[in-house]
């Protein structure tokens, strides 16, 4: 039974890493549609809300991490995640 609850631990840190992972992807690909919009339009103010409800998602799914993450505010009001890989590859 020990076993069994360990694979079980197991099964369920690989998948919390999976989610996280699945996060952090969508926080890049959000970051790469905002980079593609023409700054002060509509298609970039989208997508500038889009980075940030994800940032915002992430933290309120991952909260242990909140205090890992180096996040700020630039200038144009997008939230960065300046060590998102080092906290990913911790998470590994």
């Amino acid at each position: 039974e020990a076993a069994s609850q360990m694979a079980e631990q197991a099964t369920a840190a690989r998948e919390e890493v999976d989610k996280l992972r699945e996060a952090f992807e969508k926080y890049d690909t959000a970051v790469e549609k905002l980079k593609q919009c023409k700054k002060g339009t509509q298609e970039w103010r989208d997508a500038l809300k889009e980075v940030n409800t994800v940032v915002a998602n992430l933290i309120r799914e991952f909260p242990n991490l909140a205090g890992s993450l180096e996040i700020s505010r630039d200038q144009s009001g997008q939230i960065v995640i300046k060590n998102a890989e080092e906290v990913m590859q911790e998470a590994e």
